[in-house]
């Protein structure tokens, strides 16, 4: 069936002039603008490196802690590691419960050490009530809304 108007002519002439002297290969992962997909949209290996950012940030703060306040501390923590959970939370919040527990133990760990608290503490209340922070389920909640607000 020919086209019928002048742009859908003019489209598939431009289509038609395309030509790829490459093969295209399919890739298990594909990292762009710092987020890292892969093949079948779980975030596991974006999540894991989110984890492995936060606890590099952590373990750079314990020298740290005896030198300044909590307050300061909290600042800190705050400034470096929320940053990291923040950056496409839309995307990769939406992963399953199992993938967001990797970074609540992240964000745990970033509470224990502005808290000093004991490794395996509770701190759940804490970071919620003291520190105003979300976990990664309403956190993802939360960029929702704001987005469609």
């Amino acid at each position: 069936m020919p086209p019928k108007t002048v742009e859908q002519q003019r489209f598939l002439q431009i289509e038609t002039r395309i030509h790829l002297h490459a093969c295209i290969h399919a890739c298990n992962e594909i990292k762009t603008l710092g987020f890292t997909w892969d093949s079948k949209l779980t975030f596991k290996k974006h999540v894991n490196e989110i984890s492995m950012k936060m606890h590099a940030a952590v373990r750079s703060l314990y020298s740290l802690r005896p030198f300044i306040s909590q307050a300061a501390l909290h600042m800190v923590v705050t400034a470096q590691c929320l940053s990291i959970i923040n950056y496409m939370c839309m995307i990769w919040g939406g992963a399953s419960t199992k993938v967001l527990r990797t970074v609540e133990k992240s964000i745990r760990a970033c509470a224990r050490s502005i808290l000093l608290t004991a490794k395996y503490g509770p701190v759940h209340t804490q970071i919620t009530d003291t520190l105003h922070w979300l976990m990664p389920k309403y956190l993802y909640q939360h960029a929702t809304l704001f987005f469609w607000a």
